[in-house]
C-alpha cells in the first residue's frame, strides 16, 4: 500500500493503524507518488491526501490516470479540509472513497481490507 500525506504525524498514525496487516509505503508529496509508479511499482491501494502543496491529490489522480490507470481507480482520499466546491466537483465525477479526517481507524482498515480483496479477487476478511 502507498501513502501520501505531506503530515508526518498523518504518516505514522496511518502506519501504526495499518502495519499490522500490510505493508505501508509512504512518501510525503504527490510527485514522489508518482515517480515511485512510474518507476514500476503497484499498489494494491493508495491512501492520498486531497490538499498538499506543489501536486495536490486531485492532479496526483490526474496524472496516474495516464501512466497507470489501474493504480488511480485505487486510491483512497481523505482531507481535513472542509468539503469545498472543488472537492464536491471532483468526487461527482469519480467513484473513489473519500474519507474524512481524523481517519476511523476501524474505517480506513475495511476499506483497505475490501479493496485488497477487490484487487486479489477474494472476499475481504472480516
Amino acid at each position: 500500500m502507498l501513502l501520501v500525506d505531506d503530515e508526518p504525524f498523518i504518516i505514522s498514525s496511518i502506519r501504526r493503524i495499518l502495519s499490522d496487516e500490510h505493508e505501508v509505503v509512504a512518501v510525503s508529496s504527490g510527485p514522489e507518488a508518482l515517480a515511485i509508479v512510474q518507476a514500476g511499482a503497484r499498489f494494491d491501494v493508495v491512501l492520498c491526501d486531497v490538499r498538499m502543496p506543489g501536486m495536490n491529490g486531485f492532479e496526483l489522480y490526474e496524472r496516474l490516470l495516464v501512466v497507470a490507470p489501474e493504480v488511480a481507480k485505487q486510491i483512497v482520499f481523505f482531507t481535513g479540509a472542509a468539503f469545498t466546491s472543488d472537492v464536491r466537483a471532483f468526487f461527482t465525477r469519480v467513484e473513489n472513497v473519500l474519507l474524512e479526517k481524523p481517519v476511523d481507524p476501524r474505517e480506513l482498515r475495511a476499506i483497505v481490507r475490501r479493496l485488497v480483496a477487490e484487487q486479489k479477487g477474494a472476499p475481504p476478511k472480516r
